[in-house]
């Protein structure tokens, strides 16, 4: 479900759900990393990121994308999917 809050059209929506995404992917546990990942999570990410204006937002995006990186299987899947909007943002 906080996954398809970041397609909603209201940008309070975004932070919430980003907020919400970026402390369940902090820390140790994989399962939710797995688990956002597993609802297209990380492309939905660099969607917002693409599309988003507020700089709060954008932290809150990449703060995710960074925890979900620390997991080495999804590592390669956050470069191919959000390096080049990363830089570009």
């Amino acid at each position: 479900m906080l996954v398809e809050l970041l397609d909603h059209p209201k940008p309070e929506v975004h932070r919430k759900a980003c907020g919400a995404l970026r402390n369940i992917s902090y820390g140790k546990d994989h399962n939710n990393k797995m688990a956002i990942k597993n609802c297209d999570g990380i492309q939905a990410l660099v969607r917002l990121l693409r599309k988003c204006s507020s700089m709060e937002v954008k932290e809150l995006v990449t703060g995710t994308l960074w925890n979900l990186s620390s997991h080495e299987p999804l590592k390669m899947m956050v470069i191919n999917n959000g390096l080049q909007t990363l830089t570009d943002e």
